[in-house]
């Protein structure tokens, strides 16, 4: 929010307000948006399903409209992004749907149940005729964001157990020693190693298959002894898996659900 105006020495005016629907050019990209003026104090920028909404005060210039949209851009083009998933995950919210789980489709099932106590709950049941189904138990206030969540807190359990188990296997067979994990939801960056033994792994992982996960894990683990991208470290991995070049192959070619990071 952008304050614009002092309040002292202004006297009350009689609220007007003028709405249009325009376009703004961002350099080589156009923002439609629809513009709200009113006797207002200051310029707020909205993304509401899906729509850019810019409210201002009735004297503010396009030209000034035009520098806030700039330098919120990448905020709105966040928010748009969430927007389209939240609108999407409303249809499937109404039924069954399914994540992407260690490469493969899982099924999801949305049960509601009372009382409300024993909602919450995030089961994964095997079961015999329908297969791996994530059985989520929520209440009748349950909305789209608290079904999210709780898949979320599900899959962050999950992380824990799969990536632990594996940086042991590695680090046991390259012979180095990691000491803390992070779960990580960076949005540029599967992975991190620092030189005190920390190992960051993305929670948007356990969407690729075991084998992709395995590459990563063994990336960061070389990092602990080289902590460049030199000869040597491309050795210790090649060493440690041989297909190496395709499982990198596979990480650079997936695209992460953006539903993952809240």
């Amino acid at each position: 929010m952008i304050d614009l105006f002092s309040r002292i020495g202004r006297k009350k005016q009689k609220v007007k307000s003028i709405t249009q629907n325009t376009t703004f050019n961002l350099g080589t990209q156009v923002i439609h948006c629809r513009l709200v003026r009113t006797n207002r104090r200051t310029l707020v920028i909205q993304v509401i399903h899906q729509e850019i909404v810019v409210r201002a005060p009735l004297c503010v210039p396009d030209s000034f409209i035009l520098q806030s949209l700039n330098c919120k851009r990448t905020w709105i083009t966040k928010q748009l992004q969430l927007s389209e998933v939240s609108t999407s995950y409303d249809t499937f919210i109404d039924g069954q749907g399914s994540i992407t789980y260690l490469g493969k489709p899982l099924s999801v099932q949305l049960i509601k149940v009372e009382p409300a106590k024993e909602a919450r709950k995030v089961l994964l049941n095997r079961d015999l005729i329908r297969g791996c189904v994530l059985e989520v138990y929520i209440g009748e206030d349950f909305d789209t964001k608290a079904v999210l969540a709780l898949i979320v807190d599900w899959l962050e359990g999950q992380a824990r157990d799969i990536f632990k188990s594996r940086l042991d296997y590695f680090a046991e067979k390259m012979q180095v020693n990691w000491h803390n994990m992070r779960i990580s939801r960076a949005k540029t960056r599967w992975g991190s190693a620092h030189q005190n033994g920390t190992i960051g792994l993305n929670l948007a992982l356990l969407q690729c298959h075991l084998e992709v996960i395995d590459y990563v894990v063994v990336h960061e683990l070389a990092h602990l002894r080289y902590m460049n991208h030199q000869a040597q470290f491309w050795q210790l991995v090649e060493s440690t898996l041989p297909n190496y070049q395709t499982l990198r192959k596979q990480l650079k070619n997936h695209k992460a659900s953006w539903w993952l990071y809240g």
